[in-house]
């Protein structure tokens, strides 16, 4: 009779439990831009981030994901020597730098680097107008291992520009994405461009476009015991005073 009193008292309050809470990912994506000119001065755009929410449960991992297309036009003169016109070589260097306001979130360990790399020569001294797109990546992770260095390893795809170099890692906690009341949430964004000729410089105008994506993987937080509504409490002292009355007459 024990046995059978302890069953059917599991069996109740089994079906009144919840299940337990499955992994889920929350993404937010914010658009940046900047440009450059003929002056090559720098460039800083401010990317508006929102931190995790602690409320929503434990966090497991953070993905930042970073996309977008720079866009040159140029216009490459050739240079005269004497009366006759003469062909030159030139770079044009980009460089990309992303971290985070007030020391949060992440930082490129170095900035991003592409260039262009072109030459020019008209018999006739005609100026050439070009132009060069690049679509790039950086996509990187914060977890529990990448905690342990402070640091994550980037993966990044330029389409067009030669890529000069690019950040192997990027500095950063995962811890830095919570949410801790701060009245300053941005990623800062720094692009500045720079050309190399044998001759002088080229006229340019230099455009970005792009998006930042974080995705929060966590474990929500377990919600709380449902309370037994009267109907279930009064089924479930009904069986029980049963049980006993049964037991009792059992004992005669």
């Amino acid at each position: 009779m024990k046995k059978l009193l302890i069953s059917c008292i599991s069996i109740a309050f089994l079906s009144l439990a919840s299940g337990q809470a499955n992994a889920l990912v929350i993404s937010y994506s914010s658009l940046f831009s900047a440009s450059n000119n003929v002056n090559h001065d720098p460039t800083v755009s401010n990317i508006d981030v929102t931190p995790f929410d602690p409320s929503l449960g434990t966090l497991n991992s953070v993905s930042v994901s970073i996309s977008g297309q720079t866009h040159v036009d140029y216009t490459a003169c050739p240079a005269f020597a004497g009366m006759s016109p003469i062909g030159y070589v030139y770079n044009i260097f980009v460089d990309q730098q992303f971290m985070g306001a007030g020391n949060k979130y992440f930082i490129f360990e170095s900035p991003a680097m592409f260039s262009w790399m072109s030459a020019w020569y008209d018999p006739l001294g005609y100026a050439a107008y070009e132009t060069f797109d690049n679509a790039f990546t950086y996509n990187f992770t914060f977890n529990d291992i990448t905690d342990q260095a402070g640091r994550a390893d980037l993966t990044t795809t330029n389409t067009t520009g030669f890529v000069c170099s690019s950040p192997l890692t990027v500095s950063g906690y995962m811890a830095d994405f919570i949410d801790t009341g701060a009245p300053i949430n941005q990623i800062l964004f720094m692009q500045n461009t720079n050309i190399v000729t044998t001759v002088f410089d080229v006229p340019f105008s230099l455009s970005t476009m792009g998006s930042l994506t974080i995705s929060y993987d966590y474990t929500p937080s377990p919600a709380p015991a449902p309370v037994p509504e009267p109907a279930t409490m009064l089924l479930l002292g009904s069986g029980l005073l049963g049980l006993a009355g049964f037991r009792k007459s059992l004992r005669k």
